[in-house]
């Protein structure tokens, strides 16, 4: 054989081949670090005032079995009532406002006259009450009665309630219920 001729010139290149399959997914990669803080946000708007606080109730109670009722009595803080004018319940916080609420409970067979209540401010050098000017009447016609008034009574304050009357609570089926309410 003969020696090999000359190399051809190269030909054309030839058309892309088709995209082969996509692969499989990697691992995900680890977290990155924080970021620095946000700055802090505006101060949000002021709420509502709270509801007035501090206040004390002082219940009383004479029941049909009580003699007193027929003159002027001061009622003990609970049940029954005295002659006594030393009477009386202290204030645990001042009193921007006091109530004084009263009801005849029972069938008030044989009651025919009334009662009146009034508070009074105890001084205590004194041992007298001096009326606040708050008064509130029951009878068999009026059976409950109430009363607020704004006064200033501070903290430490002798409160007193003062009943008269023209008849016995025993000689009538019934009782006599009251409270006295001090607001701050």
């Amino acid at each position: 054989m003969g020696p090999a001729g000359p190399a051809g010139a190269t030909g054309a290149t030839g058309p892309a081949g088709s995209t082969g399959a996509t692969g499989a997914t990697g691992a995900d990669g680890s977290v990155g670090p924080a970021g620095p803080a946000g700055a802090t946000g505006a101060t949000g708007a002021t709420g509502p005032a709270g509801a007035a606080g501090g206040a004390a109730t002082f219940s009383y109670f004479i029941a049909d079995s009580n003699s007193s009722g027929a003159g002027t009595y001061y009622l003990n803080f609970g049940t029954g009532a005295n002659l006594f004018p030393e009477t009386a319940v202290i204030t645990p916080t001042a009193c921007n406002s006091i109530k004084l609420t009263a009801a005849l409970g029972g069938t008030l067979a044989g009651l025919t006259s009334g009662y009146t209540l009034e508070v009074m401010n105890l001084d205590p050098v004194l041992g007298l009450g001096v009326p606040v000017g708050l008064v509130c009447s029951l009878n068999p016609a009026s059976r409950t009665c109430s009363s607020t008034m704004p006064t200033f009574a501070p903290a430490g304050s002798l409160l007193q309630l003062r009943m008269t009357g023209t008849q016995a609570f025993n000689t009538w089926t019934g009782a006599l219920y009251a409270s006295l309410a001090c607001q701050s």
